[in-house]
């Protein structure tokens, strides 16, 4: 997902929240400073992550049967949010005021997200870096995969808001360093680091076009792969296993 400046949402994570609109938990913790366009981004409210190791393959009856992904097919997911919900619960499950309540808030609040592709041979001390004018080919080497999902939430248009004399967008160069200070695998520890968001100006943008920067620090309690997969990347054990489905038919999964 390319960076969205006031506009868009999301498909990353969804929300728990009270119906009310009282928070049920937070998870994580970030801290940032900086800005793009003169304008401060905070995601102090949900931090987490999430390893996607397990693949399924098919035997000689055609059973499917679960495997550990080889190190250069791993994939670490990070994600920071500047709202507060419970990342752990199956989000198929929610009442209509939930899911309400979590799409207001995906638009009126900044969100960060990173996918690091051949995940198996990160250590601690782990720089990586995304340029989107010179994007890594990846390999078997840890790399963002792909380019992170920066949105930054929006400014409210009031009624006597006039159209401004000259429109400004945003610089066309985008770079983001993620550095992992401390890299668990078990859910319950935490993957902890710090990233960097530049917004630049190309060779071929215009001349008043918005740029800023932003870095933090941020400890991401590790969640279970399955209940991840299942509310924020589908089939991600293969073979078209439903990570929400009923694996085992015994009546759990509804």
């Amino acid at each position: 997902m390319k960076y969205q400046m006031g506009f868009g949402l999301s498909a990353v994570a969804l929300a728990v929240m009270m119906s009310s609109g009282c928070i049920l938990f937070q998870t994580g913790s970030a801290t940032t400073e900086g800005s793009v366009g003169g304008r401060e981004v905070s995601l102090s409210g949900t931090v987490f992550s999430w390893w996607d190791e397990t693949v399924y393959d098919v035997d000689d009856d055609g059973n499917l049967f679960k495997q550990t992904r080889d190190g250069e097919e791993q994939h670490l997911n990070i994600a920071l949010y500047g709202f507060s919900f419970n990342p752990r619960e199956d989000q198929r499950f929610w009442s209509w005021q939930q899911i309400v309540e979590f799409n207001y808030n995906m638009m009126h609040h900044d969100h960060l997200s990173f996918t690091v592709g051949a995940a198996g041979g990160l250590s601690n001390g782990a720089r990586l870096e995304y340029n989107n004018e010179d994007p890594p080919i990846p390999d078997d080497n840890p790399h963002l995969l792909g380019e992170p999902g920066f949105y930054q939430a929006p400014v409210k248009v009031n009624e006597t808001n006039d159209y401004p004399g000259t429109v400004k967008e945003p610089g066309s160069r985008r770079v983001y360093v993620l550095e992992l200070s401390t890299v668990e695998r078990e859910p319950g520890s935490e993957i902890k680091g710090s990233f960097e968001v530049k917004i630049e100006k190309a060779e071929n943008d215009p001349s008043n076009v918005v740029t800023g920067s932003v870095r933090g620090d941020f400890t991401a309690p590790l969640i279970h792969e399955r209940i991840a997969e299942c509310n924020f990347s589908g089939g991600g054990a293969g073979m078209g296993v439903d990570p929400c489905a009923d694996l085992e038919l015994d009546g759990e999964t509804p």
